[in-house]
């Protein structure tokens, strides 16, 4: 697939910073729909920042482009750290974790071998380490700043 290098300005997603993307997909860099990634203003609420994968069929822009607000994506991360770091079993979250989480609580989903699976999946994957180790750089210094 080829890289689109004009940010697709028809859509209703209004980007504040926009990523060329095209080279840098974990998965598929040079070889992914997922042209670019952005944060902007949501394209449902003018009002609410979002962050947006904006994706090129090879023909034409996607229609399944995601835009998820800022606080569901910095959930999925938080989740995503939790599942990483705690391993195959149930995902212990602690009161507060989560916006209006008044209580600890503990998730899990899917078979015992799922679990595990997903979790050797991510521990065997340098992707995964490199990832979370720059997202700890990135915040790092944003706590120690006070600023978080």
């Amino acid at each position: 697939m080829p890289q689109e290098t004009d940010f697709p300005d028809q859509i209703s997603h209004k980007p504040v910073y926009v990523v060329p993307y095209f080279d840098l997909d974990p998965w598929y860099a040079g070889d992914t729909d997922a042209q670019f990634i952005t944060l902007g203003w949501s394209q449902w609420d003018q009002h609410e920042l979002s962050a947006k994968v904006v994706r090129h069929s090879g023909q034409r822009w996607s229609r399944q482009s995601e835009e998820l607000p800022l606080p569901r994506v910095i959930d999925l991360t938080i989740l995503t750290a939790l599942a990483y770091g705690q391993g195959d079993d149930m995902v212990q979250i602690k009161e507060g974790t989560f916006e209006n989480q008044t209580d600890a609580i503990t998730v899990a989903y899917g078979s015992k071998r799922d679990r595990t699976a997903a979790t050797k999946s991510m521990h065997n994957d340098p992707l995964m380490k490199s990832r979370l180790r720059a997202l700890f750089d990135v915040l790092k210094p944003l706590n120690d700043r006070g600023l978080i």
